[in-house]
């Protein structure tokens, strides 16, 4: 099988190939005064499949070629709106003997994006194969990259790092995590086999912080320490607001049971959460935070 490979600038016969990387033009994203600017490159390289002869390979290659910048524009307009999508692709391309019309089979489309395989569809199936001895069978390869994609996929991979929830068990077999901040800090007790539901509370009480650090500020009021421990039981549903029972209180302000069970009321958690399960709210004295900041 013969292969060809090319530059869109030279054509060089390297033994039987011959190279073409083809950078796209690069795309922009203004956001105030902030920009971006993605670099995506299209690599495209020719087999040949049975019965095409190395002459018939080369006549394929100059008119697939003719193509390059159409399909460089269509992975262009894609990634401006969508700049994960790349990937590769290989087309079977078919000339049937005498003047039949050109045959496209996608036999590999890791890139899976319905617009832009339209798009080469579109432009490949209009190529000028004149110049082409049919019948003729040719594999054409195309490779897409861009460096936005690569970024956002590193900064998903940190985030998805990020949202692992350490957890630990107690004496009684279940599970525990805690997070928070200095002023306010919760801590999760599910069932053993809960890691998923565990999970989705942690991270819908860390979306959720602010409205528990305000409900530790009204706790403070009229000279009042907040510091003291509030025993949420949450009823979550897969759908709806969450529904809070207070089991046990020692912050002083009366009405910081209340507060919280808003407070978490106004986030929708994930159904992964969904249950009951048990959160202990601690908040932090006058005197811890002060010493911290002194600190």
């Amino acid at each position: 099988m013969l292969q060809l490979m090319f530059r869109p600038t030279w054509f060089a016969l390297l033994g039987t190939a011959l190279l073409i990387t083809a950078p796209v033009a690069a795309q922009e994203m203004d956001q105030g005064e902030a920009r971006i600017t993605a670099r995506s490159d299209v690599r495209m390289g020719i087999e040949s499949g049975p019965g095409t002869s190395g002459n018939k390979l080369q006549d394929m290659m100059t008119s697939v070629s003719s193509k390059l910048g159409a399909v460089r524009q269509c992975y262009a307009t894609v990634t401006a709106e969508r700049p994960t999508v790349e990937g590769s692709m290989r087309i079977r391309v078919l000339l049937p003997r005498g003047r039949g019309a050109v045959e496209l089979r996608f036999e590999d489309n890791s890139v899976e994006d319905r617009q832009l395989t339209r798009c080469i569809r579109h432009h490949l199936s209009r190529a000028n194969f004149d110049i082409v001895q049919r019948p003729a069978n040719v594999i054409v390869a195309l490779d897409f990259t861009n460096t936005a994609a690569q970024g956002i996929h590193e900064t998903r991979a940190r985030s998805a790092e990020e949202a692992q929830v350490a957890m630990t068990r107690n004496g009684e077999g279940q599970l525990v995590a805690e997070g928070g901040t200095a002023e306010v800090r919760y801590r999760i007790v599910g069932a053993g086999d809960a890691a998923d539901q565990v999970s989705a509370v942690h991270r819908g009480l860390r979306a959720g912080i602010a409205g528990l650090l305000d409900c530790r500020r009204r706790a403070g009021r009229r000279q009042m320490d907040p510091a003291g421990d509030v025993t949420l039981r949450l009823n979550i549903p897969r759908r709806g607001r969450v529904q809070t029972r207070t089991r046990n209180a020692t912050v002083r302000d009366e009405r910081a049971p209340n507060c919280l069970g808003r407070a978490i009321r106004q986030h929708r958690f994930g159904p992964e959460a969904a249950g009951r399960i048990d959160v202990t709210f601690t908040f932090a004295g006058r005197a811890h935070i002060e010493e911290a900041r002194a600190d």
